[in-house]
């Protein structure tokens, strides 16, 4: 039988309950500076490539 089939329906998190797991929210606040920073510089390029392209239509 599909897994998916038998998974719960999605349902959403009630307003002020933390929907993360306490051990997934430690995993993600202990990333190394570096490679958030990076992430965020390659967002900017991205958008800066988008911004740069529609003006050259």
């Amino acid at each position: 039988m599909n897994s998916l089939a038998s998974a719960a329906p999605y349902s959403r998190p009630t307003p002020g309950k933390d929907p993360l797991p306490p051990e997934a929210r430690a995993r993600l606040l202990a990333r190394d500076p570096i490679f958030v920073a990076s992430h965020w510089v390659l967002a900017g390029a991205a958008v800066v490539g988008v911004i740069v392209a529609l003006l050259t239509l």
